[in-house]
């Protein structure tokens, strides 16, 4: 026998079973009761028939569809009852305890019912026997819909993506390292959060919320929407802000020394740094137009170059110079490269508080940069006083009136030559004053203007380009110390070939080359 039929054979005997005990308890209930019970099922039966044949086109009593009662309507007498989304609105509260409600007119929101389903409904409570006493509630899904366009322009030009007079949008502020004054100390200067939108998020926050039904949004709710809100880059609790604070102090609380020589400094002091100082993406900056200033004012402190001096010459004459570059001059763009990466240097946070606990010599040495001066020229020594600068014993004087050369060396004239200056008309003649050698070379091309020329044993004393060299197109044999004011040169020194390679032999770089 197969499975299957031995399990319907069981069944049949379950039930037969059943039957036979049900009718030994049916015929032992007395007479009376029996017929009382039988009474009752035929009431139940036509009941339940009566009801079923008088709502066969509506719904049956005690009926509810979403907590409405339909009881004893059609489908679409019940359709009406519902609501339909037009007395609806959305409540949006925003920063700044403002509110912004939104109405279904605004955006043409109404709220369509599933037919369908209410249709599957009305068929499963009419297949079977209802009693009239019996309730039944059902829940329909209403389907919001709503005019998308309406919606997009009512957001874009509604308070919190637009503003008002008095509802502007604050965009968020990072926050910020700044010096009090007050407190004599870096302190942080709080964040602002704004109320600047991410436009994104809220439409989507929005939209959701009319599809959903819902009622009322809460647009700082920060749970519900963490990026609701356009945010600041640093906050008060932001770990950069507080080594911000630490960078601050120990920007400020440093100087900056030049040791220009022995017993003399110049230094930029705290309170210079703290003028200049400033704390901008997460780092300390500086207000470069005023360090400029400070540079420029150290350079010019100690510049002796083109300085007015007394110089006695070969004839024992004081002659008063008051042109030239020779003497101490500091570069000013390597001075000023220095002084910004002293202060860029890290120094130790620790240090400068132990410096501003206790301002001693020692403390002070550990929040201190000390840095080596750096010249575009400079002179054999230092005299502030009178500019007396060159060595005495080692320089070259030239005689533009004699039109002559004197080397001098350990005090004495090592040698002299003739020499042809430049023609006394603006443009060439030779410029007065006293300079430094600046190199020498043994063959140069010599350009201007309207020439170019080839030399030999060029010694450059300007940077214009004045300089010593032989000249063998000049005639000598005619040379006198008027010769120049007719044929003289461009403004150069210009010199025998015998002469030159002397020259070029025994002047040494740096020299200082007196010209009057």
């Amino acid at each position: 026998m197969r499975r299957s039929e031995k399990k319907h054979n069981q069944f049949i005997e379950i039930m037969g079973t059943l039957k036979r005990v049900f009718l030994k308890l049916w015929l032992r209930l007395p007479i009376r009761l029996r017929a009382a019970l039988i009474i009752i099922a035929a009431f139940l039966l036509v009941s339940g028939i009566y009801n079923k044949m008088i709502h066969g086109r509506t719904w049956m009593s005690r009926t509810t569809i979403n907590g409405v009662d339909v009881s004893g309507k059609t489908i679409d007498q019940s359709l009406d009852l519902l609501p339909d989304g037009k007395d609806y609105s959305l409540l949006i509260h925003g920063r700044g305890d403002r509110d912004l409600t939104i109405l279904a007119s605004d955006i043409g929101y109404h709220i369509s019912m599933d037919r369908d389903k209410m249709e599957d409904f009305f068929k499963k409570q009419h297949a079977l026997i209802r009693f009239p006493w019996s309730s039944r509630s059902y829940k329909v899904k209403g389907v919001a819909d709503y005019d998308e366009a309406l919606l997009t322009n009512y957001l874009d030009q509604c308070l919190f993506m637009k503003g008002s007079e008095d509802y502007p949008i604050t965009e968020p502020v990072s926050a910020d390292v700044v010096y009090s004054k007050k407190e004599k100390k870096p302190v942080v200067k709080k964040e602002v959060y704004g109320n600047s939108l991410n436009k994104d998020v809220f439409c989507k926050a929005v939209e959701e919320a009319i599809k959903d039904g819902v009622k009322e949004i809460d647009l700082d709710d920060k749970d519900s929407y963490p990026d609701m809100y356009k945010a600041p880059g640093l906050t008060s609790d932001s770990k950069e802000i507080k080594q911000g604070v630490e960078d601050y102090k120990a920007y400020i609380n440093r100087y900056i020394c030049w040791d220009m020589w022995e017993g003399e400094t110049y230094t930029i002091t705290p309170d210079q740094i703290l003028d200049l100082a400033y704390y901008k993406d997460g780092k300390m900056a500086c207000r470069i137009y005023k360090l400029e200033k400070i540079i420029h004012k150290l350079c010019d402190k100690y510049r002796t170059a083109g300085k007015d001096r007394n110089f006695v010459t070969h004839k024992g004459k004081t002659v008063r110079i008051t042109e030239g570059d020779y003497g101490w001059n500091m570069d000013y763009a390597k001075t000023l490269d220095q002084a910004e990466t002293a202060l860029a240097e890290n120094l130790d946070a620790d240090a400068a508080d132990r410096y501003l606990a206790d301002p001693s010599e020692s403390n002070r040495a550990q929040v201190t940069v000390h840095l080596k001066p750096q010249y575009k020229t400079e002179a054999f020594r230092r005299d502030d006083k009178t500019y007396q600068e060159w060595d005495p014993d080692t320089y070259t004087e030239v005689s533009i009136a004699e039109q002559k050369v004197y080397v001098h060396r350990k005090g004495k004239i090592a040698f002299s030559c003739r020499t042809i200056s430049g023609l006394p008309v603006e443009g060439r003649e030779t410029g007065k004053g006293v300079y430094s050698v600046k190199g020498r070379s043994k063959d140069r091309v010599l350009k201007g203007d309207d020439y170019e020329t080839p030399v030999k044993y060029w010694i450059r004393l300007t940077t214009s380009g004045t300089g010593f060299h032989a000249a063998p197109w000049q005639q000598w044999d005619k040379w006198s110390r008027t010769y120049y004011k007719k044929h003289g040169s461009h403004g150069c020194l210009n010199l025998t070939d015998a002469d030159a390679k002397k020259m070029y032999e025994i002047l040494e770089k740096g020299e200082a080359v007196f010209i009057y």
